[in-house]
């Protein structure tokens, strides 16, 4: 969120009504909340270039035959988090959940570490809370025996009395009784897997969660893409890949131009202030996170803002909004300097 006096001095300079990095700054974009703008969503995360395939892919009506499974690869900082939200959305989108009558329960989590176990675990662990929720007083009486076998699945899956198998049997067990119960109560789970970090995650994870309509993994591990995509040429997997990737000079003119204009009508685009050759000094020639693009002219945007008063009555010339080579590649220095790079 921005004060009072830059969103004042945004439109006292630029005309605009709401600040251009706003919803990719902070927190993730939602996408069980129905009242997003659809613009926050598109080309502006670091995938222009999959935007278009995904929504096409849940527009295709067979594709929505079976529960698809998706991973999200990309280094740190590529936005998988927010593509694998938009995945949700459009998921959501195709299958008319907008309406209000069928309840998304957005299962999120991130792995920490190596076991195959864990996240398994989490996601159950996350969609009880959503089941106690629901139920309120009728888990400990009507469905009292489910919230003893998940006490006693919770103890069994560290405990060494059992082999793997045993345990991904038990909670596959575990997850279709919740499931059930939540699809009677119109009550629809998807599951995020967050930072995958190798390939047997993948595997059990889609041996226990079968039913799940929708199962998205995120990861960095080239490894863990290659498998996936592997798979998927086998028919072994229903569903698809997106690859990030950093930010190049093409791609950041193209998300500037984006964000400076979401919400506006054709004949209302404006040009971005950031002048031209100094993106091409800095981005010309290496790519970049996108976070680290987001963060960068969110600095370099209120620095320059920051020049101009509120209430002062004089025309502000436009030679004066131009954010110039100079700046730019000043504030470049200063930012990197921050960062210690």
């Amino acid at each position: 969120m921005y004060d009072e006096e830059i969103l004042q001095l945004l439109q006292k300079v630029y005309g605009l009504n709401r600040y251009p990095f706003d919803s990719l700054l902070g927190t993730e974009l939602n996408p069980v909340i129905n009242d997003q703008l659809e613009e926050h969503y598109s080309k502006v995360e670091g995938f222009g270039l999959q935007e278009p395939f995904i929504e096409q892919w849940f527009k295709t009506a067979r594709n929505l035959a079976k529960p698809p499974r998706i991973l999200v690869y990309g280094p740190q900082g590529s936005g998988r988090s927010s593509v694998a939200n938009y995945i949700v959305w459009q998921f959501s989108k195709a299958k008319k959940l907008s309406s209000g009558e069928i309840k998304i329960l957005l299962v999120k989590v991130e792995i920490k570490n190596e076991d195959s176990i864990e996240p398994i675990q989490l996601a159950l662990m996350e969609l009880f809370k959503h089941l106690r929720k629901c139920l309120g007083e009728q888990l400990r009486t009507e469905y009292k025996y489910l919230y003893d076998d998940y006490s006693d699945l919770l103890k069994n899956l560290s405990s060494t009395e059992y082999t793997e198998e045993i345990k991904y049997g038990l909670a596959k067990d575990i997850f279709e009784q919740i499931n059930d119960i939540l699809i009677e109560r119109k009550r629809l789970t998807l599951i995020i897997l967050d930072k995958v970090n190798n390939y047997p995650q993948i595997i059990y994870a889609n041996q226990v969660f079968e039913k799940a309509p929708l199962l998205v993994y995120t990861t960095s591990g080239q490894k863990i893409y290659d498998s996936f995509e592997q798979e998927k040429s086998f028919s072994e997997i229903h569903g698809f890949s997106v690859k990030l990737s950093r930010l190049s000079l093409e791609d950041v003119q193209q998300f500037l131009d984006h964000c400076w204009n979401i919400g506006l009508d054709i004949d209302h685009k404006k040009n971005h202030p950031f002048d031209h050759k100094g993106l091409k000094v800095i981005f010309e020639k290496t790519t970049w996170p996108f976070k680290f693009i987001v963060i960068f002219f969110d600095q370099i945007l209120i620095s320059h803002l920051n020049q101009f008063t509120i209430n002062g009555q004089q025309e502000i010339k436009e030679y004066e909004k131009e954010i110039k080579q100079e700046e730019i590649v000043s504030e470049f220095a200063k930012y990197m300097n921050n960062l210690n790079i």
